[in-house]
This record gives structure tokens, C-alpha cells and sequence, in this order.
């Protein structure tokens, strides 16, 4: 949920809890439907052997919709806009450019995942991965993931780790680690590991 619904997915438990106060209390029938359209789905998938990020997708309208009835209620309403407004002005800095949500992300997360094993890290291979990461060559430790293309970390559903073309290429690649690296990257790169699968633009290999 964290994922799929950006800053928002860190409040809407305080917004589920304060829906099923609402519920209870005063037998309120619109808190009770999004609570029923949430709770369903959520349970269902959780239950399910493979779990995948945009197998709850069908519950965000419902989570934006009690969000938005919390903070008109609990706040003022200007106050509630000039949040929502804050945190959307937020959260536009970092959208996708439209070709982010190509296909052959969706098609390649979906077979590539079952190819890896639960818990192992997972490593993007990109030409930069910018200024929150750190180069391997350098010595200095990686760090997060927003270089990673947004409809990539979706999908994949895993946690992902940025690591430049270069470090491969210097042999200083992760062992008993995967990396996905687009086709365009992978066709420069020497040092190359087991190639698991490939497709739909991408390379998922692998050094054991």
C-alpha cells in the first residue's frame, strides 16, 4: 500500500481506524462501504500464495475516497485543501513521464518474479544512478532506489538496489545477487552473468 499510494500510504491506517470508529459508533453507511471495498481485497491477497503490488490496485479508489472524508471532517476545509494540495505538488515532482507505464514493464515484472527467490537482493542496472547512490568503485556504500524507474519498482514488487553499468563492467558486481538491466544497457556491458530471462526490453541475469 506504502507503494502504491506514495505519501498517502503511510495515513490511511490512521484514516481505516478512524472509518471503523465512524462505522460502529454512529452507523455511518459510507464509511462502512469503503471500509468493506478495502478490507475484502486486502485480506483476500494476503492470503494468496503470490503477492503482487498491482493485485490490490482495485482498493486505492476506496482509499482515496475515506482519506478525503477524514480530512474533511477532522479538518477545516481550507486547511484539508491546502494539504491535499501540498502533498500533490509533492508527489507530481516525481511522476513517470508517460512511457514509464509501457507494457513491457508489466510483462517483464510478471515473469521475471517468478524467477526470483524470496529475500535475495535485487540490483537495476543503469549508466548513472545519481546523487542517493554510491558507486561501488568508490568504495562507498549504495544506497536507496529513486533513480529506479517508478513502474519498475512497482511491478517488480521487490526492494530494489541502483547499480551503475560501470561497476559491472569492472568486475565488481554483486555475487548471489540478481540484476535487471535494460537491453540497450546490457548490450555494453562485458562482464556478464547467467542470463535468467529475457524479454520485453529487459535482461534479468544472475552471478552465483
Amino acid at each position: 500500500m506504502q507503494r502504491g499510494c506514495s505519501i498517502w500510504g503511510h495515513l490511511w491506517p490512521l484514516a481505516y481506524l478512524w472509518a471503523a470508529w465512524k462505522a460502529s459508533a454512529r452507523g455511518d453507511r459510507r464509511t462502512r462501504l469503503l471500509l468493506v471495498w478495502i478490507t475484502l481485497p486486502l485480506l483476500l491477497f494476503s492470503l494468496a500464495q503470490t503477492k503482487l503490488g498491482w493485485y490490490i490496485s482495485m482498493v486505492y479508489p476506496a482509499v482515496a475516497l475515506l482519506l478525503g472524508l477524514a480530512l474533511a471532517e477532522l479538518l477545516t476545509e481550507r486547511l484539508a485543501l491546502g494539504l491535499v494540495a501540498a502533498v500533490m505538488l509533492g508527489c507530481c515532482l516525481r511522476l513517470p513521464v508517460p512511457a514509464d507505464g509501457s507494457p513491457d514493464v508489466t510483462q517483464f515484472a510478471l515473469q521475471a518474479v517468478r524467477s526470483l527467490t524470496p529475500g535475495e537482493p535485487i540490483y537495476v542496472a543503469q549508466e548513472v544512478c545519481g546523487t542517493q547512490t554510491r558507486s561501488l568503485i568508490s568504495r562507498r556504500p549504495l544506497m536507496s532506489v529513486w533513480d529506479i524507474r517508478p513502474s519498475l519498482r512497482f511491478y517488480v514488487d521487490r526492494p530494489l538496489i541502483c547499480i551503475e553499468a560501470r561497476d559491472i563492467q569492472a568486475g565488481l558486481h554483486p555475487r548471489q545477487a540478481s540484476v535487471i538491466s535494460q537491453q540497450d544497457v546490457w548490450s555494453h556491458i562485458s562482464q556478464r552473468g547467467r542470463v535468467v530471462f529475457e524479454g520485453h526490453g529487459f535482461v534479468l541475469a544472475r552471478w552465483d
